[in-house]
């Protein structure tokens, strides 16, 4: 693995520690976009395979495109690519939605280098965001 197991767990839980801190009203989208951001980083392709292998994604999460290559699993491909689409990712009208009153509302990850495009919710964002993370430090327990 890229980092050991204690280390990636307690980044991980400071990483939700701030969040939880921090968020408010005024700065949600931002924290939690650096959050989840912060977060999808540090999960290699080991952390991928060995943490993750029995994640469940919520319902929802549905990306547009077949997006599995090179004998991954879904998860570990969906992972991958959305690690991706951060890595690239373009604070513009295409990649961040607003609402009629002008509020983020949705945001698509796009991997470019593949077909990979999924778009969620800010609260779906939010949702995935926490469940990943506490499957990271619940791994390590």
């Amino acid at each position: 693995m890229m980092y050991d197991d204690k280390i990636l767990s307690s980044c991980t839980a400071r990483i939700l520690e701030i969040y939880n801190k921090n968020k408010n009203k005024d700065n949600n989208f931002t924290l939690l976009l650096m959050s989840f951001a912060g977060l999808v980083c540090l999960l290699d392709k080991d952390v991928r395979r060995c943490i993750f292998y029995d994640f469940r994604f919520p319902d929802w999460f549905k990306p547009e495109k077949n997006y599995k290559i090179n004998g991954e699993t879904e998860k570990e491909s969906a992972i991958r690519h959305m690690r991706n689409s951060l890595c690239h990712f373009k604070l513009n009208g295409e990649n961040i939605i607003a609402d009629d009153n002008n509020q983020i509302s949705c945001v698509n990850f796009i991997d470019r280098e593949t077909n990979f495009k999924c778009k969620m919710t800010v609260e779906q964002m939010k949702e995935l965001f926490l469940l990943m993370a506490n499957k990271v430090v619940s791994a390590n327990k």
